[in-house]
């Protein structure tokens, strides 16, 4: 009996260690299924019975109408269930965040035909590329600014200011601090905020956005 209940232990723990270590690759841009592969996991999008009985492009642009269903082909957004994982760029990794939202596009060029009839399919596919993703932590200001530091450092930008910004506390007087780093690819932009507002202890945000798709295309 000993034995199997540190058999389970183990694998409770090595589990817990395979959840510790899922990261996300942003070398390039990532694909549908590089972003399950971390344990995301994406709700049925509720327009997504519609769209296995209407061609998307068959139809023209109505008032009302969900995702997809306009003519021609538009951006697909979708949100994955919250969820913790790391975020890495090359030989640079972060260490493991709670990110309580998560939002990726997907450009029409990435995107398949879902087809008319039941069942209904997603208009992507494992090998679908982002063009964007937007991810958003709240938590304690003191680690979630420092681990916010720390992303930015991974992807590759050396910001002096936000360094300050947070080793040195100043958000303490300075709630807010935003920047976008446009020179680079991908292109980043940043928000972190401190609410002082609600009870005893501050609440953090950190929201950033890694786009691949410079020119807005849709």
């Amino acid at each position: 009996m000993k034995t199997l209940a540190s058999l389970f232990l183990g694998l409770v723990l090595a589990a817990g260690a395979a959840a510790d270590e899922a990261s996300l690759d942003l070398s390039k841009p990532p694909t549908f299924g590089e972003m399950t592969k971390t344990g995301m996991k994406f709700p049925i999008p509720n327009w997504l019975g519609e769209l296995a009985r209407v061609a998307r492009s068959d139809r023209p642009s109505q008032a009302g109408n969900p995702p997809g269903l306009n003519r021609g082909p538009r951006t697909l957004e979708m949100e994955a269930e919250p969820l913790a994982f790391a975020l890495r760029q090359g030989d640079r990794n972060g260490e493991s965040i709670t990110w309580k939202s998560v939002q990726c596009r997907f450009s029409p060029a990435e995107q398949v035909d879902p087809g008319k009839h039941y069942p209904p399919k997603l208009p992507i596919t494992d090998t679908s590329h982002i063009s964007s993703i937007t991810l958003t932590a709240a938590g304690d200001p003191a680690v979630l600014l420092k681990q916010a530091a720390a992303t930015v450092k991974v992807l590759g930008i050396t910001d002096p200011k936000l360094e300050t910004w947070v080793a040195s506390e100043l958000w303490k007087n300075a709630p807010n601090f935003q920047n976008a780093y446009e020179d680079q690819v991908p292109r980043v932009r940043l928000y972190l905020g401190v609410d002082q507002r609600e009870g005893p202890v501050p609440q953090g945000s950190f929201q950033i956005m890694i786009d691949w798709n410079p020119e807005g295309q849709n």
